[in-house]
Order: C-alpha cells, then structure tokens, then sequence
C-alpha cells in the first residue's frame, strides 16, 4: 500500500481519536447505552464522535474507495472497522498516539489486503414481467420463476428457516426472480452490487422492449422492475368549479405486464441479443464495447424514467456516449453520424439530420436555459434514432473496435463508401 494512502488514513484516524478522546461520553473499556445518533457500540466499549470525527471517517471511506482491494467491503462494514480500531486507539497514551496510529492504520490495511470474498447469490423480486421461458440469461443475471432455479440454489433455499409470510417459498408461483452472482465480504455489499447488476439488466430488457413495442414500451403503464420500485395505486383528486364538482380517479401503476416469450425472444436474438450477452461477459471487452454497455443501460434508464425531460436527456446520453469522441463539438456532429448510420438514402438521411438537430437544440435548452417544454413525441424520436444507432452499431461492433474506427466508418460512408446497412 503507498505511503500516500497510509499518511492519508492515520490523519483521519487521529482527527476521530481526538474528536472522541475529548468527550467523556466516550468510554473505550467497557460498553454503554446511548442513543446511536454520532454514537457507536462495541463489544469492547464505546465512543461518541461529533462532526469532526463523522467527517474523518467519511474522508477515510473515500479515500479507501480508491484502492482496489476494498471492492468486496461495503461501506458499514468499513466504517465498523475503522471506529474498532479509534476506539482501540482510546486507550492509548497521548504520548505515544502518533506512533501507535501508524501501526494500526498498517495493520488494518494488511486486515483488508487479507480478507477473502464469498459468492453470494442474490434472488431479487421483479414486477411487472412475465417469463414464458424457462429462463433468461441477461449478462449473468438470471431472469427466472422460483420453479426453474437451478439446483444449487433451491437446495439453498430448502434449507432455510421457516419464516412468516415467506415470499419466496410461500407466494412465488409466477414471480419472476432476477438473480446475479456476486463475490462480496458481507451481505450489504453482496446486495448492493446483486441490485446494481440486476439493474443493468433490466436496462438491457428495457432497450429490447422498446425494439419490440416501440413507444407502447414507454410510460407508467408498461413499466417493469424490481418490485419495490414498481407500485400500483390509483391517484385521487377532487376538483372544484363554480359549475362543477367531482372527483378523479386515476391508475398511476403498471397496467400491462410486460411478457419474454419464445416468439419475442427469437426477435430479440435476431437484434443482436446474444451478442450483447457475449459483450456483457466479457473480462477484457474493447473500447467500443464498453460504450456500448454504457449507451444501452442509457437507452433503459431512458425507458423506465417517468419524467419526460430525464427520459429525453437519457437518450441524448445514449447517443452522445456511443458515436462522440470525447472532445468531439456535438452540435452538428451527432446530427451527421446519427443520419449516416441509420439511413442509406440521401434524402432521407437528410431529413434525419435536420430532425437530429432540432432534437439537439432542444437538448442544449434544457442544459442551458432550464427549458422543460419536451412533449412525449419528442422523446420518441429520440428514443427510436438512439434505438437504430445502438443496433446497427451492435451488427458492426466485430469490426469496429474504437470510437476512432467508428469515425472513420462514418467519414468513408460520408465519401461514398460502403453504407452501415441494418
């Protein structure tokens, strides 16, 4: 570990041992009751810190954050052990806290270079979606009803304590799970990371419901998710008028389940799903790849948002992090690769630039000018241009490996060479 790092963390070591030592709340030979507000407990004993102290353990979480080796921690899990090793620090003489830090600090971090991850499968409720497929594998997160997980893990489940109201046992006949595996030191990071990786997931449904639905994929009524994320109520209101009194009742939850056959899978194959699953597999993806798994989780994020002006600049996002090179002037330029990717036909190619740089004006006001005037047409042509450029781009990412190439695919088709062809 570099002798940065080390410095960094025993100078926030020092500022909580100080902010604690100086409270006489804080009594590291034995364990009180407080309230755990700024307050923590330990088996050993107990310390109170105030903001001082809180900011230096926060500081040292983030600079933790940097090091590899604590991917596997959560941040709980971190900050439990950073307080044991201040309120071992407590006990120390004054005279020799400097030196003593020193070598707590070493040792915790020799504790977490040590530590070793578990595998953890995560079974994550979705709502809203339907299997009529034995299973889906989306980048390694498995899409399954409880009947068809693989054995390992009904053998897990099987061998649980019986629990009330059990969701997974006991009310799961067609419930749709997502299930990552992950490598993690604790559950709290293993949950985290499973949630992240299911979300990723989803996004990569999202962006094939939209090839499948078109714009009936957008809005509340289609929306798909993890379960506690997706709700359904009806909204009521009660208006008034010198002539009229009423009352409105409206659904503001999903409406129309969205369903995986085996027919709209063979679509999804046909545009390119395998090959996205490959991409997402890979341990050393190229360049344009990683843009790629980039673009669509945009283009889902941009599906599953409710507020208009977030779902169109989602897909400017999509878009922009696709086909710019990351000093490119985008004005103009995502007008032109849009077009010369997904239109063959001068004219129409044409038309698709002009209707680009009207979208992007519209982009520029909304950053620029805090313009939220975006009506849901807008955002389908967005979406359906954004759609286009991240599936013929997913037919072509076997030979284009860079955002470079793809800007010189682009220059010869500007030139009269070959077209992208979907």
């Amino acid at each position: 570990m570099s002798e940065e790092i080390v410095s960094k963390l025993k100078g926030c070591f020092l500022t909580a041992w100080g902010d604690a030592r100086k409270n006489p709340a804080s009594t590291p030979d034995k364990a009180v009751s407080s309230n755990r507000n700024y307050i923590d407990h330990r088996e050993f004993g107990s310390m109170t810190l105030g903001m001082n102290g809180v900011k230096a353990i926060n500081d040292a979480l983030l600079i933790l954050n940097q090091i590899p080796v604590v991917d596997i921690f959560s941040d709980k899990s971190l900050s439990e052990m950073i307080e044991k090793c201040i309120l071992g620090l407590l006990k120390e003489e004054p005279r020799n806290i400097d030196e003593k830090t020193s070598d707590v600090v070493k040792k915790f971090l020799s504790t977490l270079e040590n530590e070793k991850a578990q595998k953890w499968n995560i079974l994550i409720p979705l709502s809203n979606l339907k299997l009529e497929v034995e299973q889906l594998d989306v980048g390694g997160v498995l899409f399954s009803k409880k009947e068809n997980f693989p054995e390992d893990i009904l053998e897990k489940l099987n061998k649980r304590p019986k629990v009330e109201a059990d969701d997974v046992t006991e009310n799961s006949k067609g419930r749709v799970y997502a299930v990552p595996t992950v490598e993690a030191f604790d559950k709290e990071k293993a949950l985290e990371l499973g949630e992240r990786l299911v979300e990723h997931a989803l996004n990569i449904v999202r962006f094939y419901a939209f090839g499948l639905l078109g714009p009936y994929s957008m809005g509340r009524g289609r929306r798909f998710g993890i379960d506690e994320s997706i709700s359904w109520m009806w909204k009521k209101r009660i208006f008034l008028s010198d002539k009229t009194i009423g009352e409105s009742h409206e659904a503001t939850g999903p409406l129309r389940t969205f369903t995986i056959d085996s027919e709209s899978l063979k679509t999804m194959q046909m545009n390119h799903f395998d090959k996205v699953n490959l991409i997402l597999k890979k341990k050393d993806p190229t360049e344009f790849e990683k843009r790629l798994k980039v673009s669509i989780n945009f283009f889902g994020a941009g599906i599953y948002e409710l507020d208009l002006v977030d779902s169109f600049l989602d897909f400017i996002i999509a878009l922009e992090s696709l086909v710019l090179k990351e000093h490119d002037p985008p004005k103009g330029l995502l007008a032109e690769r849009t077009s010369l990717i997904i239109e063959s036909d001068s004219d129409n190619r044409k038309k698709i630039f002009d209707k680009m740089a009207e979208l992007y004006k519209k982009r520029s006001e909304i950053v620029h000018r805090g313009n939220t005037n975006i009506t849901i047409i807008e955002v389908y042509s967005i979406a359906h241009y954004a759609y286009l450029v991240i599936k013929n781009l997913l037919n072509h990412s076997d030979v284009i490996k860079t955002t470079e190439d793809l800007v010189n695919m682009c220059n010869n088709v500007k030139f009269g060479g070959p077209q992208f062809g979907i």
